[in-house]
């Protein structure tokens, strides 16, 4: 079993690069299949669900380099196939496909949808605006085939501003001639990024970024081109390291922007953050002191991803602090996790209420889902003694490496193969 073992207590010093976000790559990837050429995709990070999306375009006939951190997609060959369920669960990104080859292929199929197992996340979203759109849908035990040859514009209303339903709704449209509005769209950076791309090929879009999202497909799409943006929620890993370990570092490839929401939250548990063009300088005090209140919502609210990160921040900050996830329903399994060190942590209905305690101690904890080991990891760092984090798998979902990046910020950290 793959594991991380860390020694706490150590300073970290230094600087470290933010890799490129996977969940702006991978539907990127995904809408790569949509223009019959050429796509080159830059700063794309190597994570495992990458590695599996990629699998999942070869298996559709494109042909996939990379190139340092770029990826060339040539998608000239593409033939419709059924991917089988076992590569599909591994990642979330498999769904996007639906909207991608249906656009093109005027058919799709979804044998499941992966990622973590942190609560609920249905696809009823999207194929509610698949139907709106004018395919025709069949469900059958968790399967779904998509029908797409009456394709039409129209006006979807999403009952939640699913980020990634906004996504498959615009690259669906992408190849559909004529206006598709999107009402109560998700407004995060990763739907921008994917905005950018999608125009490079010849699509028009207004209003990305903002909560109704305009698309007019085009008949001809191009060869294309984007870099992808700075993973914010890498970035506020490195943050939240920086004070879990009290610690000033240096930390690069960053959007401030995005990490706006984060930043004011950290200010105020006294936190010193110096924000320049692409970088941002962290000095956390020897004590934080905890926000009385954190409730996660969609961008530009405070993120759920970082949820579980910020928790184990809190653990040791000063005062009690309650966390309201508002996302997903099961995404505290890092609080369990963390009662192990020591930490003083009660869960109900939806809420964590912190009460810092001075100091966690190691412990032999699992990873649940990525950010949970992600989550544990900053934890370890700060706390006394030698902690073993197992099904670190997770966390290569995410993380180009972490426990090399650690290490080069002067974390005792390996992994045990």
């Amino acid at each position: 079993m793959n594991r991380y073992k860390i020694e706490g207590g150590n300073r970290l010093k230094g600087s470290i690069d933010v890799h490129g976000a996977k969940n702006a790559a991978l539907p990127i990837l995904a809408a790569s299949v949509i223009n019959s050429g050429k796509s080159v995709i830059h700063n794309c990070p190597d994570l495992s669900d990458i590695q599996n999306t990629i699998k999942i375009l070869e298996l559709l006939g494109c042909s996939v380099t990379r190139e340092a951190n770029t990826v060339i997609v040539d998608s000239s060959n593409l033939c419709l196939r059924s991917i089988p369920k076992d590569i599909m669960v591994k990642t979330r990104s498999s769904t996007m496909f639906a909207g991608a080859l249906a656009s093109r292929c005027k058919k799709a199929y979804i044998a499941g949808h992966g990622g973590c197992c942190i609560g609920s996340r249905p696809i009823d979203i999207h194929l509610e605006a698949f139907r709106e759109m004018g395919m025709d849908i069949k469900e059958d035990s968790g399967e779904v085939m998509c029908f797409a040859s009456k394709m039409k514009p129209c006006t979807v209303n999403l009952r939640f501003p699913s980020v990634g339903a906004t996504e498959n709704i615009m690259i669906a449209a992408s190849l559909t001639e004529g206006k598709t509005t999107i009402i109560n769209a998700a407004r995060e950076p990763e739907i921008q990024n994917l905005a950018d791309f999608l125009r490079s090929m010849g699509v028009k879009i207004k209003g990305d970024g903002t909560g109704v999202i305009s698309v007019w497909g085009t008949s001809c799409p191009k060869d294309a081109e984007v870099t992808v943006i700075p993973d914010r929620i890498v970035a506020s890993t490195y943050m939240c390291a920086s004070m879990a370990t009290k610690s000033p570092l240096v930390i690069n490839n960053v959007n401030v922007r995005h990490l706006s929401g984060f930043i004011a939250t950290i200010r105020k548990m006294g936190v010193s953050v110096i924000c320049l063009k692409n970088s941002l300088s962290i000095f956390p005090p020897d004590r934080m002191i905890n926000v009385p209140y954190i409730s996660t919502a969609p961008y530009p609210g405070f993120p759920t991803d970082s949820q579980a990160l910020i928790s184990s921040v809190m653990c040791t900050s000063q005062g009690l602090g309650i966390i309201r996830e508002s996302i997903f329903e099961n995404r505290f399994g890092h609080c369990h996790e963390l009662l192990k060190m020591g930490a003083d942590i009660e869960t109900k209905n939806g809420f964590a209420c912190i009460r810092g305690v001075k100091k966690l101690s190691g412990a032999i904890m699992n990873s649940h889902d990525l950010r949970c080991g992600a989550a544990l990891c900053v934890a370890a760092l700060g706390a006394d003694g030698i902690s073993y984090i197992s099904n670190v798998n997770y966390i290569d979902r995410g993380y180009e490496n972490l426990c090399q990046s650690l290490k080069n910020l002067g974390a005792k950290i390996e992994r045990i193969e």
